[in-house]
């Protein structure tokens, strides 16, 4: 008996895709490709080569931005969406902020009172208070650490942050502890920012006259943190990433060992406070500090000056 076999063989025209977000793509990997390359000797030349030209050789120059940008709009595009029970906290807390400042008619009441709430908890604003404020029982680093509990700005005067360990070669992170970002006010705009300033604490209940003569005391502050910060930057001569990388790698300390060399404060429970409750770190741990000699002149500013 004869066995017979039957061979049926289909054929398809490939469905070819003509949306705009498919020709978009398709224009993008065109544009990026340098098809003068052959991919099976180097892939990644073929498949970004045009990219990386346009980019004049530094392919993180374009790329980042482009990245961010499509992440920012796409965050936007959820937090505009209804809440919803299973939103995660954070995304929950960044609608319901949306919100609030989507409803003009009712954010002035609220928003003065959740500033009066919170000026409260940290004791009080003395420009506000005036003597009934109490000194004894202000310090400025459990002030930090409630402003962080609360997810607000904490970094006006130290700054705790982790990244990646790219000083080590590993996958691990670390901890920098940074000085704060100070934004160089113009001898043209002081005047503004000060008046600016005093009409905040007026608003807030402050005598305008006290508050002026606080507020320009607020400002000689400012100047001198500015002052001590810029000539901790003036001196990493020749400002590159290079540069910038040696001079970070001069202040990698454990913890216990830049203890020893400056005590103002107990800086192991500084970080463990910031880091709380994602991480902790030991007095074994490598942090890297700010160099002794701004530490230095930072607390001689923040020891001399009014806890007003």
């Amino acid at each position: 008996m004869k066995n017979y076999y039957i061979f049926i063989s289909f054929s398809a025209t490939p469905k070819i895709c003509n949306t705009s977000g498919c020709l978009l793509a398709a224009s993008q990997i065109v544009a990026h490709i340098d098809p003068t390359v052959n991919p099976c000797d180097d892939f990644f030349k073929f498949a970004c080569g045009k990219f990386i030209q346009q980019a004049h050789g530094d392919i993180n120059a374009a790329s980042v931005k482009k990245i961010e940008r499509q992440v920012e709009r796409q965050l936007a595009e959820i937090i505009k969406e209804p809440i919803k029970d299973e939103d995660n906290y954070w995304i929950k807390n960044q609608k319901i902020l949306l919100q609030a400042c989507m409803n003009e008619s009712a954010v002035g009441e609220e928003t003065m009172q959740e500033f009066e709430e919170i000026l409260e908890d940290l004791n009080g604003w003395p420009i506000v208070t005036g003597h009934k404020w109490n000194e004894g029982i202000f310090d400025w680093k459990e002030i930090l650490y409630k402003l962080k509990d609360r997810g607000y700005t904490n970094s006006m005067l130290l700054e705790v942050t982790v990244i990646e360990d790219r000083f080590n070669n590993t996958n691990r992170h670390i901890v920098l502890i940074l000085p704060p970002y100070l934004k160089k006010v113009d001898n043209e705009h002081k005047d503004i920012l000060k008046r600016f300033m005093t009409n905040v604490a007026v608003k807030f209940g402050a005598d305008r006259n006290r508050a002026a003569i606080e507020m320009e005391k607020v400002m000689d502050f400012m100047e001198n943190l500015q002052k001590i910060t810029d000539e901790k930057d003036a001196k990493v001569k020749n400002n590159t990433q290079f540069n910038r990388t040696a001079e970070i790698l001069k202040t990698r300390f454990t913890v216990g060992t830049y203890q020893e060399l400056n005590g103002d404060i107990d800086w192991l429970d500084f970080i463990n406070r910031f880091l709380e409750p994602v991480a902790r770190v030991t007095s074994d741990d490598y942090v890297v500090f700010p160099k002794l000699e701004y530490t230095e002149a930072f607390f001689r500013l923040i020891n001399k000056i009014s806890k007003r």
